[in-house]
């Protein structure tokens, strides 16, 4: 009994994890204007000017939507250095955006 009692309790915070997550994502803003890329979350803001970005990445696309990554950065998080990445996830026409953030850098670049 007390062990199903455990396991209840496991699944209804995953499941709470989960409906957190989801319903801070439908919160999430992305932006990108002739000047940077801005990710605009209810917690923070994340902005990079275009002469920062490094690279553009279309990393996953599938029925128009996908991740389009444009930032990474090493962080220690005390058990050894892991790596992050910042972008537009789960955006419709994914292709189109990257297509547009790749313009974008390039003229910045010149």
């Amino acid at each position: 009994m007390l062990s199903g009692g455990f396991a209840a309790f496991g699944v209804w915070m995953s499941f709470s994890c989960i409906r957190e997550r989801y319903e801070e994502a439908k919160r999430v803003t992305y932006l990108v204007t002739d000047r940077r890329a801005v990710i605009e979350r209810p917690s923070a803001t994340f902005s990079l000017d275009w002469p920062a970005v490094k690279f553009v990445e279309l990393a996953y696309e599938a029925d128009q939507r996908g991740d389009v990554l444009f930032y990474e950065q090493v962080v220690d998080a005390g058990d050894g250095p892991s790596r992050t990445q910042e972008g537009f996830i789960a955006v419709a026409n994914a292709a189109a955006v990257a297509r547009e953030m790749c313009r974008l850098q390039s003229v910045a670049a010149a």
